[in-house]
């Protein structure tokens, strides 16, 4: 039996993105960020899309970042940050807004050694879903490291 396949899917995304940064002194920087994204799309056929609802929802519609860096000196960094995602409603994932955070000691320019936080507001949450194949865990956890950079 023939089978035809064809693409009869269209459409269109826009969008714009913000990235503005403020550095209100020599050890302090500011940095902010927003993405708008708008995606439509239609079929040309009779037939309905099977992936039409996937291209719609399966990105945030907003992004927002907020970042702090302070420098304490020549050899402790801290920062700070905030991220929001809109929901994806394809996965059926909420929107979230999670934190990270790092203290850096640099003893010299070749070495730091850093204390990293990420996603610290929630223990874990959905960030994507795998479509073929069910993972047991499509989650990102809360996660405390310290990281040893060499450099040379």
């Amino acid at each position: 039996m023939p089978y035809l396949i064809t693409n009869d899917l269209f459409g269109k995304t826009y969008g714009t993105e913000v990235l503005p940064s403020w550095q209100p002194m020599d050890s302090w920087r500011l940095r902010c960020g927003y993405t708008l994204l708008e995606t439509e799309f239609e079929t040309r056929g009779s037939a309905p899309s099977v992936i039409q609802d996937f291209e719609e929802g399966a990105n945030p519609h907003h992004q927002l970042f907020l970042q702090s860096d302070v420098e304490f000196g020549q050899h402790i960094e801290w920062g700070l940050g905030l991220r929001y995602v809109d929901r994806l409603p394809y996965y059926g994932i909420s929107d979230y807004t999670e934190m990270q955070m790092r203290l850096a000691w640099k003893p010299n320019k070749h070495v730091e050694l850093a204390l990293v936080g990420r996603n610290l507001l929630q223990a874990h949450h959905r960030e994507s879903s795998p479509l073929i194949i069910a993972y047991r865990n499509a989650e990102a956890d809360r996660a405390v490291y310290a990281k040893l950079t060499l450099r040379f």
